[in-house]
């Protein structure tokens, strides 16, 4: 009961001030901060670039069409298993509609597939799928789950957000379009700086100010607003490119990833000047001008 001695306090402040060493280690200072290898971490296997795999050989009487045939036979006759037999040219071509575009074929659909006896009948049922406007719109929604996206800004006012659906629709543009992925990354990343009077690239930048983003700030809390919207920007940016998780790099370095606290706040520092905001863009000058 009481306040401890001061001679008491002040041997903790000095046993603090040596690093607290551990009497057991006979006075040796216990490392209890993890010092992270930079150039062993970039040696783990996820960080290294994509290489060219050579298809192991099929076991005999496997049914191959293609490279990959060749590593889901030898997998399956690892673990002593045969494939399934060939599906039915009706749920073959359902499958396919669900995959690729997520609705179902017509019936006038599978009657064309199942009156199709060329060889090149599935092939063509995937070139017009692929070219379907609907491929982008159902695979879009995979990128927009991970990009957080949403049309109103959450939290307990969950205001509307009517510029929201450009962003929408780029993904599915470019999608459809085929957009190669470098190009897809960075105009999501930098399009309003890297193309500013571009109507597309302003709208693909939406996906940094996709998250969630409270209605009602108070000069008490927009600092730590501002803090989490940037470290929201930065756990999507790692998560959804990277495969990486910083978010809790925001406060202590990275327990499994080569990621120090100085990086996260110098990638934060790249973010300092974007925020929400309106900005008036036409897509179609000559079409407004007429």
């Amino acid at each position: 009961t009481g306040k401890l001695p001061v001679e008491v306090v002040a041997d903790f402040t000095k046993w603090i001030d040596m690093g607290a060493p551990d009497p057991r280690t006979e006075g040796k200072v216990v490392k209890t901060k993890r010092e992270i290898n930079l150039e062993e971490g970039r040696q783990w296997w996820s960080f290294q670039p994509l290489d060219a795999a050579a298809p192991p050989p099929a076991p005999a009487g496997a049914r191959v069409q293609t490279p990959i045939d060749q590593f889901i036979a030898t997998a399956l006759a690892q673990q002593k298993l045969t494939a399934s037999n060939p599906v039915s040219k009706e749920k073959l071509i359902r499958r396919a509609y669900f995959d690729l575009i997520g609705l179902p074929p017509t019936p006038e659909q599978i009657a064309a597939f199942l009156n199709d006896t060329s060889p090149q009948a599935f092939e063509k049922v995937i070139d017009g799928l692929l070219a379907s406007p609907q491929y982008g719109e159902k695979w879009a929604r995979h990128w927009l789950d991970v990009a957080r996206y949403a049309e109103s800004g959450g939290y307990e006012f969950d205001g509307f957000r009517n510029g929201a659906f450009h962003y929408r629709d780029w993904v599915i543009r470019a999608l459809n379009d085929d957009m190669p992925y470098n190009e897809f990354v960075r105009l999501q990343l930098a399009g309003d700086k890297s193309r500013p009077d571009d109507y597309h690239a302003a709208a693909a930048s939406g996906y940094l100010v996709a998250g969630p983003y409270p209605g009602q700030i108070t000069a008490k809390t927009v600092e730590r607003i501002r803090y989490d919207q940037l470290d929201d920007m930065l756990m999507t940016v790692g998560g959804s490119m990277l495969g990486l998780t910083l978010g809790c790099v925001r406060c202590h370095d990275h327990k499994y990833d080569p990621l120090p606290q100085k990086d996260y706040y110098a990638l934060a520092a790249t973010l300092a000047k974007t925020s929400h905001g309106s900005r008036q863009l036409d897509p179609d000058p000559a079409g407004t001008e007429k």
